[in-house]
């Protein structure tokens, strides 16, 4: 955990947003629980639930198991884990709606090590840039899809190291020109 934070003053700060987090996860009665069973269970937990506060889901239902209670789809946004329990999928539900989250995407997207399938689609008021944490997920991420969000551009340098992405959708999201290093992307269909 102090590998990621450095400084972990700022867990403790419960004005700062990494502090609410953490606040909210002692709350929810079950990050104990996970401690003590997969500390990367407890980063992941902590990436949903800055996730959460940043696009401003409002479920605040929590259950021991990572993907129960936890954007079923009841907010236009599903979440999907594996067998081992790790987050591979974070996606629009289809047919569901447009503009249901609203806010940025939070660096610690990045924690979520197995994610394969990003998917924030038609949904106008998430805004900002891409954190440039993404290109962490350069060995995990195939399916990328901001259609019909207000990401600007410029995409950041990171973005192009994510060398396994197959698919992307960034619509008229990200307006102006793609940078050159688009090539780069290889395995794009």
């Amino acid at each position: 955990f102090t590998q990621y934070f450095g400084d972990i003053n700022r867990l403790y700060d419960t004005t700062s947003p990494e502090g609410g987090a953490v606040q909210r996860m002692a709350s929810d009665g079950t990050s104990a629980l996970l401690c003590t069973l997969d500390e990367d269970l407890v980063m992941e937990r902590y990436a949903l639930t800055m996730f959460n506060a940043s696009v401003g889901l409002e479920s605040q239902v929590w259950q021991a198991h990572q993907c129960y209670g936890w954007g079923s789809g009841k907010e236009g946004i599903e979440i999907t884990c594996n067998e081992d329990d790790k987050v591979i999928s974070i996606g629009s539900v289809a047919g569901f709606g447009t503009d249901m989250l609203g806010g940025t995407i939070p660096t610690e997207i990045s924690l979520l090590s197995h994610l394969s399938t990003f998917d924030l689609s038609n949904n106008w008021d998430i805004v900002g840039t891409l954190p440039t944490e993404i290109g962490l997920l350069k060995s995990s991420l195939t399916h990328l899809n901001l259609r019909g969000t207000r990401i600007t551009e410029p995409l950041p340098r990171e973005f192009f190291e994510l060398s396994t992405l197959t698919y992307l959708d960034l619509g008229e999201s990200v307006g102006g020109t793609i940078a050159t290093e688009i090539g780069l992307l290889s395995k794009l269909k």
